[in-house]
């Protein structure tokens, strides 16, 4: 007997013949997994049947009790659903074989095997599914928007965008459509196309705050900081406590030189999440560019102390205490002690962490293997950067340690 519930509340139902995964950060920490009904199943209140689930209907439970899924069925009825009659939506695909096989021309058929078979890994055989539901006259533009998110999260953004142009010509509605579009746009770096439909969502919804975040990103890798700035604003005063935003507008201001800003807006955020790593060692960073080094040695601290494996925050730390032009801060066996950490994370692999490592065995008067180290990040620098790295090649072949003092100022 399926557990007895007479209300439910926020409950999200699937009115779409076609669904498709939600590729989004789950609220709950464990969530369900999405599921498929083996056998057509009533779906039950206590003893009475308020509907029916069909084979091949795709699922997402919102609670599991007693052996008993609560879901809400395809046609929006809410009850509990045997959970032995489903399957994982991954390995799913054989009752959609099934149903193929029955009649060969079920377009939906192909699209929700497509599903399960990008739930598995297998997103060749998910694209083949889309197109073959296409060949056999399942063509609406729900069909070509979910084969081009597929193409788009493959990396195959050329075809995504083909397949985002053919929907909206079939006639997609809505914002997602151009949401999706512009991703693509921005994974080919063609990010005023990219504008143009982060624009077109805003036209469409104004208070969509998401929306002003994703072109305030587009126009920074733009280069355009100052709408980004402008952008990152709305989205944050549609969502005082978006924190992406706020991180966002913070690494902008970084950008533009405006420390003082930056640690303001990272401030912000720690004191909206204390367990973010990122944006302590970001302040840290910013501190640092400011030159208050005790409080950026502080932040890198703690960013380490959330995060031990932060490479980053190790390799940041190691910089400061190599070069800070503060001989109180500096420390030669500490800087190596975090380079060293820097490198193991990323399997020497990382041209920072090297240099950082270089510079950490001039601090501690170890020049040879300063030398050493930093010959190793110039061969792993590119061209641009090497005339910098040579310029500290030289410097550590003359006994010179590295100072912070030395790098330009933004």
């Amino acid at each position: 007997m399926p557990p007895f519930k007479k209300t439910l509340s926020s409950f999200c139902v699937l009115l779409s013949s076609v669904v498709f995964l939600n590729f989004a950060a789950a609220q709950q920490a464990e969530p369900l997994p999405t599921v498929v009904s083996r056998i057509q199943q009533h779906v039950r209140v206590g003893k009475e049947s308020v509907g029916t689930v069909e084979t091949g209907e795709i699922l997402n439970p919102q609670q599991e009790e007693q052996g008993y899924y609560l879901v809400a069925s395809r046609d929006g009825k809410v009850g509990w659903i045997s959970k032995s009659n489903t399957v994982p939506l991954g390995d799913s695909a054989a009752i959609f074989s099934e149903m193929i096989r029955r009649n060969p021309r079920n377009g939906e058929a192909y699209v929700f095997r497509a599903t399960a078979y990008w739930a598995a890994g297998e997103g060749e055989k998910a694209i083949a599914d889309y197109t073959r539901a296409i060949q056999v006259g399942h063509d609406r533009w729900t069909v070509y928007e979910g084969r081009g998110m597929f193409y788009a999260m493959m990396g195959q953004y050329d075809k995504a965008i083909a397949d985002y142009d053919q929907a909206l010509r079939r006639g997609a509605k809505g914002t997602s459509i151009y949401a999706n579009r512009a991703a693509a746009y921005v994974g080919l770096e063609r990010f005023d196309l990219a504008i143009k439909d982060f624009t077109e969502v805003i036209r469409q919804d104004p208070k969509k705050a998401s929306a002003y975040h994703q072109r305030a990103i587009t126009y920074k890798n733009h280069g355009e900081l100052d709408k980004a700035i402008a952008d990152f604003d709305k989205a944050i005063s549609l969502d005082p406590k978006n924190v992406p935003a706020l991180n966002g507008r913070g690494f902008v201001y970084y950008l533009k030189g405006e420390h003082k800003k930056a640690v303001d807006e990272f401030s912000q955020v720690i004191k909206l999440n204390g367990e973010s790593a990122l944006a302590y060692n970001n302040r840290g960073y910013n501190y640092q560019m400011l030159g208050e080094y005790k409080k950026a040695l502080e932040d890198f601290n703690q960013a380490i102390k959330l995060a031990p494996r932060y490479a980053l925050a190790f390799q940041n730390k190691a910089w400061l205490l190599a070069g800070a032009d503060d001989a109180k801060i500096r420390n030669g066996a500490a800087a190596l002690k975090a380079a060293k950490t820097a490198c193991e994370l990323r399997d020497y692999k990382d041209f920072s962490d090297l240099k950082a490592l270089a510079a950490a065995h001039a601090e501690a008067s170890n020049f040879a293997e300063a030398v050493n180290w930093q010959q190793k990040a110039v061969n792993l620098a590119a061209d641009d950067q090497k005339p910098f790295e040579r310029e500290l090649l030289e410097k550590y072949k003359a006994k010179e340690p590295f100072r912070l003092a030395s790098l330009p100022r933004k």
